[in-house]
């Protein structure tokens, strides 16, 4: 089934059915036998009340010639362990700026203000040092383009095992732990010609399920998927969303998700921000933003989405 499918039975999804996405290939099977794909899982925030991650009126601007040019203004959005938010807007409406801000990983160039907590720290004001240990193992990374994010002139494997090796030192067995994490993405077969190839040797399925294992190699808490399905076919779209979400439920980590795809957003969020001009227009569960949209622009969105079959769009 394509990801522009996932949206006619959403309907299904949250109403709390419990019925998987659809079947993985059989070759590298991404869920245990019996067991289904829980899209209104997840776990209660940090402490049962709280939040694993707090987002207040967060501002970015760019200075480019002198001149401030604002991309990001008063940002707002809260995420608990074990749930996923989907940060979903048009290109250019401050989604992939408001996620890198959340680890200090903007250019040199940006000015950022508000408030980022996570596990009640505020992140703007840690050192760098303090940052380069969240960096990896506490928040991690999928970006756009494996091929992009990756060193052409290094095998997957040393990647891989570079950030191992940065924060936990004193692991001894790093190519063990590299295999561990291949295996859990379903690459346990081929590990071992995965850790050998470089970039460009691997299949873009591939090449994005190894970007994964090294996101959480180091067993972080919060995931940070940017746009994880670019580039790639429909089906292997699927199977690297049900990957995450399997992840997500045994690990009890919680995923900001960045798409343009509602489809994508309807299949796998438990709440949705719609992101326009740099502004979140609205913000709420995703059975609120799917089928009972207040902002005239997240009508829009959802209107726009290809369908099956013909189904009333909320006026």
């Amino acid at each position: 089934m394509s990801v522009v499918a996932f949206l006619t039975r959403a309907k299904d999804v949250l109403g709390g059915s419990g019925e998987p996405v659809g079947s993985c290939d059989e070759e590298t099977p991404l869920l245990d036998e019996g067991k289904s794909c829980d899209f209104g899982g997840g776990g209660s925030g940090e402490d049962g009340a709280g939040h694993l991650l707090d987002v207040k009126k967060l501002r970015v601007c760019f200075r480019v010639r002198g001149k401030e040019v604002r991309a990001v203004e008063d940002v707002s959005f809260s995420l608990g362990t074990g749930k996923i938010l989907a940060l979903v807007g048009e290109s250019g409406s401050g989604k992939s700026v408001s996620a890198l801000a959340l680890a200090g990983l903007l250019s040199e160039n940006a000015v950022v203000s508000g408030e980022v907590y996570y596990r009640g720290r505020d992140v703007l004001g840690m050192s760098g040092r303090a940052l380069c240990h969240l960096r990896g193992r506490e928040i991690a990374y999928i970006f756009q383009e494996p091929c992009a994010s990756l060193n052409p002139v290094l095998t997957v494997g040393f990647q891989i095992a570079e950030s191992v090796r940065r924060h936990f030192p004193h692991v001894r067995d790093v190519k063990a732990r590299v295999a561990s994490a291949l295996g859990e993405v379903g690459l346990g077969v081929v590990w071992e010609r995965v850790v050998d190839a470089y970039p460009h040797e691997l299949s873009g399925g591939m090449l994005q399920r190894a970007m994964i294992a090294m996101a959480l190699v180091c067993e972080p808490q919060l995931l940070v998927a940017d746009e994880p399905t670019t580039a790639l076919d429909v089906t292997v779209q699927k199977r690297i969303l049900e990957l995450i979400m399997k992840l997500r439920e045994r690990r009890r980590m919680a995923v900001l998700l960045i798409t343009h795809n509602f489809g994508i957003a309807a299949a796998c969020a438990d709440e949705i921000a719609v992101m326009r001009n740099g502004r979140v227009v609205e913000k709420g569960t995703a059975r609120e933003v799917l089928f009972a949209p207040r902002d005239a622009y997240t009508r829009l969105l959802v209107a726009c989405v290809p369908r099956l079959k013909n189904r009333p769009v909320a006026q």
